[in-house]
């Protein structure tokens, strides 16, 4: 057991626990019902099945709740004293745990849950593994222990051992299986099995328990009034014995009453006279009582009667010692059997408290007393006994005095018990010692029984019991019998249900699986039947009416036609099967014949063909056909196929006669097997001077310079052989007459069942397009040439263009210096109006140039950091910005794109610049980022907060010396943004606009990104 355990199996484990051990409490209350004397083992433990059907079904934790529930129920039952007297409950407790534990294993080695108990060798796990077997744990371990605590009387261990066993292996015999399943959910074993098992055997057991408590009554009070009928004869005997005992002590006081004087001879002849009477020898005796001044007159006579030694003396706590002095004396002075007693002549009974009280007693009541128990002096050993005392009236204060051996007085119990049935101990309530006591006194049982006995004047009391061990072996002897055969044949007649119903219940469970699987499996042929796509029938032989009819039938039924089940052919279809249809059911029906036929009918303003197939089904006990099976497969739509097909092989001939390319079929040897009327015409043959012959041979024998064509060089037989199609546009096929003919061909191969079986060869003569080619490819030469005269043009006259106006700026400046203040206003004004136009033109040549230029360009393409170029344009742009104290934010994350670096930075230099020149705002707002990627390229946006650009305009902008606003409003020649384009175009991107009036614009340029 895994002791660290999360929370939440400690919620569920505890409560479990708690309730193992208050129903193991609660069915030992059961079981103790038939306890057997003393109580450590019964007939049948129900506990010991509740133990195992807990750990069974809740693991090895549910032992703690066995383990507390069997201490709980042993220390109530041998009761909680001192600490090693819980060591008996704790012992116990731990052998039914272990039992329990053990159990597990031994059923979970062969047999695992969950426990249906459908079969009976399941329950034959439970009961001899976890009984008869495991419970050999619990027996040796509860006995062992009870042995060791010395709680067993004789040879009571072996005894014990075998019930305890017998117990706890009918407790799992009869309560295990059932407790086991009535705990295990629905599904497992139905509540109806559950009642059918359990309710008989629940009736069974408070039957069997009431005739064992019956009959354990019955014992019990016939043991009862044996032990009465035993103890009134020992209370009889004692009765006697203590009469006789009187009697005699009466006698002898008469015996001194009536004589003056009692020699020693006349005593001993009284003492033999009356000891002739009694079965056993008797002591009696007299002391007179005298002064300290009569001492030696009785020690002479003494002597004088041959008694030598004697004198007065007491008993002290080293033995005879010499006489107190005291007033008076009471020696033993006759004792008879003297032979017992010879040293009590003399003994003062006054210096014994216990004697002298007696002796007091017996003077002031006239009667006799008792002095005792105590232990007597003078004899060979100390002896346990009591003295009677009688005072004698005639002599002042003498006593004559019997005494009663206890060994004498208990003797007929010793003897009534030694056959181990009844128990005795005699006690005297006046000292409360116990005068005797059996050996089984420890081992007393329920049935007991106390009685007083009065003696003389003290009260004694004599217990007396039915031993453990006697009552067990009756009890056993007379009932065993009863329980060990009626939990037997419970425990039978549970394995009998348990087989029956389990029987019944896998029978019952077999019947439903396969009546579902039937289900199922009708279902599944239903849904498979309904969903055919062949119509599916079934007709009555007698009737020929149709009893089964699928969906696809109900689908080519008339609208206005009946339910197709339980009606006829000509009831559905007017009679437009025809006879025949009828006669081959007859066949099928008659001759036993599978037959296949086809068959149409009109529906819906539509023929429909079937293609039928009727199989005869047998009754198996007649051996005639009772059905006529029908499969009726629709193919309309392969007669139309069929009609489809040859109208297309019509149309596809049609086609290929009149197409424009010429078409041959060849097989794997290259031999010619079709040709269509266009390669006929191209190549200059009949169809049959075609047919059969070799492709290359024919028409591929030589190349356009007139040297032989290799047939291993050839493209068309390379196809045959490797299934690989070819596509030329530079060969040349030869006409009949001698001719090459340009020719450009597709040769594809054909395959049926994966294997090559031929080529189609698909050509055209390409004569008109090669001489459209050669003058295309002249007149393209012409025009690039002409562009580039036309560049060069610019180029040169945009730079020719630079010098007059470089001399007229320059005379302007001239004429301004030498007529200083004597330039007219007017003129002064004039003057700066022809500056300003020859620096306007000189920027428009100036653009034009770099136009023209950006248009030649031939650049080399290397990853260029976007992030550098946007850092060289702010430093190129400072002035400016500084100026009109423009922000421009650029995106940390903007990366290589494949370009030219100055070209770039001339790129978002001009965006940029233009981004603050057309902005009314302050400050001017730029912001420079990725706006996304498309794969290898990349989107870079700059937007601003500048005026704008209206929509129709935005196509405009991006054309040379496009100007949507006067040179007085704002600077510019009109030709940025297409220089712009230009170069973003030479980087193989594309640039666009977004824009609004009044809130700025956002460009975009598309570049390819580096890979680095």
């Amino acid at each position: 057991m895994n002791l660290s355990q999360p929370p939440s199996v400690w919620r569920h484990t505890v409560p479990r626990i708690l309730l193992v051990a208050l129903a193991y409490a609660a069915l030992a209350h059961l079981g103790l019902r038939f306890a057997i004397p003393p109580g450590y083992a019964t007939a049948v433990w129900p506990p010991s099945g509740l133990a195992l059907a807990a750990v069974l079904i809740w693991g090895h934790w549910a032992a703690l709740g066995v383990f507390l529930g069997s201490f709980l129920v042993n220390a109530w039952l041998t009761g909680i004293g001192a600490m090693n007297a819980l060591l008996l409950p704790a012992g116990i407790a731990a052998g039914s745990a272990l039992q329990a534990s053990v159990g597990r294993i031994l059923i979970t080695r062969y047999s695992s849950p969950p426990w249906s108990f459908l079969q009976l060798r399941q329950a034959l796990f439970i009961i001899l593994l976890g009984g008869p077997l495991a419970c050999l744990v619990s027996t040796t371990v509860g006995n062992s222990v009870l042995f060791i605590m010395g709680r067993f009387e004789g040879g009571g261990f072996s005894d014990s051992w075998f019930n305890w066993w017998v117990g706890d292996a009918l407790g799992v015999l009869v309560f295990a299986p059932i407790l086991v399943m009535l705990v295990q959910p629905e599904k497992i074993i139905s509540s109806r099995r559950k009642l059918v098992i359990c309710l008989p055997l629940v009736f069974m057991y408070l039957f069997l328990n009431l005739l064992y408590l019956t009959g354990k009554n019955r014992y019990e009070e016939q043991l009862s009034a044996t032990l009465d009928s035993e103890t009134q004869l020992q209370a009889t005997f004692f009765k006697e014995h203590i009469n006789r005992k009187t009697g005699m002590l009466h006698s002898l006081a008469g015996l001194f009453e009536a004589s003056e004087h009692v020699s020693r001879e006349e005593f001993r002849r009284f003492y033999n006279n009356v000891g002739r009477t009694l079965d056993h020898t008797p002591t009696l005796g007299w002391a007179p009582r005298i002064t300290p001044d009569q001492v030696d007159s009785l020690v002479a006579r003494a002597t004088n009667e041959g008694l030598k030694d004697f004198r007065l003396f007491e008993m002290g706590a080293d033995g005879p010692q010499p006489i107190t002095a005291r007033d008076i004396y009471q020696p033993l002075f006759y004792i008879e059997p003297s032979a017992r007693h010879p040293k009590a002549f003399g003994f003062d009974l006054f210096s014994e408290s216990m004697r002298r009280a007696a002796i007091k007693k017996a003077q002031m009541t006239d009667n006799i007393t008792v002095a005792g128990p105590l232990y007597i002096v003078g004899g060979e050993a100390p002896q346990w006994v009591y003295v009677l005392t009688r005072s004698l009236a005639a002599d002042a204060g003498d006593a004559v005095l019997s005494i009663i051996w206890i060994e004498q007085l208990v003797k007929p119990l010793v003897n009534a018990i030694s056959g181990d049935r009844i128990g005795y101990r005699l006690l005297d309530m006046e000292t409360g010692e116990a005068l005797y006591s059996a050996d089984s006194a420890a081992f007393r049982s329920a049935i007991n029984q106390s009685q007083p006995l009065e003696f003389l004047d003290r009260t004694l009391i004599l217990e007396s019991w039915v031993t453990n061990a006697h009552v067990a072996q009756t009890i056993n002897e007379r009932m065993a019998p009863l329980v060990v055969g009626g939990f037997f044949i419970i425990g039978a007649i549970a394995l009998l249900l348990i087989n029956s119903t389990g029987a019944q219940e896998s029978a019952q469970k077999l019947v439903t699986s396969k009546t579902r699987e039937l289900r199922q499996e009708r279902e599944f042929l239903e849904t498979i039947i309904d969903n055919l796509p062949m119509i599916l029938y079934i007709k009555d032989a007698k009737t020929r009416q149709y009893v089964r009819v699928n969906k696809a039938g109900y689908d080519v039924m008339r609208e206005e036609a009946p339910d197709p089940v339980n009606s006829t052919q000509e009831e559905l279809f007017l009679n437009q099967m025809g006879e025949s249809s009828r006669t081959i059911d007859d066949k099928v029906v008659f001759e036993k014949a599978t037959v296949q036929d086809i068959t149409h009918f009109e529906h819906r303003d539509e023929v429909l063909w079937f293609n039928n197939i009727k199989v005869p089904i047998e009754d198996p006990d007649t051996g005639q056909v009772r059905y006529i099976l029908g499969l009726s497969e629709d193919i309309t739509g392969q007669r139309n196929a069929e009609r489809s097909i040859s109208e297309a092989r019509e149309r596809f001939s049609l086609i290929l006669e009149h197409i424009g390319e010429g078409l041959v079929g060849i097989d794997t040897t290259g031999a010619i097997t079709f040709v269509n009327p266009a390669a006929q015409t191209l190549l200059g043959y009949s169809e049959d001077d075609l047919l059969q012959q070799n492709a290359h041979a024919l028409f591929q024998h030589h190349y356009a310079d007139g040297r032989p064509f290799p047939k291993d060089k050839s493209h068309i037989l390379r196809t045959l052989i490797t299934g690989t199609g070819c596509r030329l546009d530079d060969q040349v096929f030869w006409h009949r007459d001698g001719m090459s003919i340009p020719v450009e061909f597709v040769c594809s191969p054909i395959f049926e069942g994966g294997n090559i079986a031929g080529a189609v060869i698909v050509f055209s003569d390409i004569s008109k397009r090669l001489t459209v080619e050669r003058l295309q490819i002249e007149q393209t030469r012409r025009v690039q040439q002409a562009n580039e005269d036309l560049e060069e043009f610019s180029y040169v006259a945009s730079h020719d263009l630079q010098e007059p106006l470089r001399t007229l700026t320059c005379f302007c400046d001239f004429l301004e210096e030498d007529l200083g203040d004597d330039l007219p206003e007017a003129a002064a004004t004039d003057l700066e109006h022809i500056k300003q136009a020859s620096r306007r033109m000189s920027r428009l040549i100036n653009d034009m140039l770099a136009y023209s230029r950006a248009g030649r360009a031939s650049l080399e393409l290397v990853p260029v950091d976007l992030t550098d170029c946007l850092a060289q344009v702010q430093k190129d742009l400072a002035l400016l910005i500084r100026e009109r104290q423009a922000v421009i934010t650029v995106s940390d994350e903007l990366p290589f794109v494949q370009g030219e670096r100055n070209s770039l930075i001339r790129v978002f230099q001009n965006l940029i610049q233009n981004s603050i020149r057309y902005c009314e705002a302050t400050p001017p707002k730029i912001e420079v980022y990725v706006s996304g990627t498309d794969g290898n390229s990349v989107t870079i946006a700059v937007s601003d907060n500048g005026i704008g650009i209206e929509e129709q305009y935005l196509d405009h902008i991006f054309g040379a010396f496009r100007r949507l606003h006067n040179a007085d409003e704002y600077e510019g020649s009109g030709i940025g943004l297409a220089v712009v384009k230009k170069l973003v175009e030479v980087h193989k991107g594309s640039i666009w606009v977004k824009s609004e009036p009044g809130h700025g614009s956002i460009f975009y340029v598309k570049l390819n990104r580096s890979i680095i």
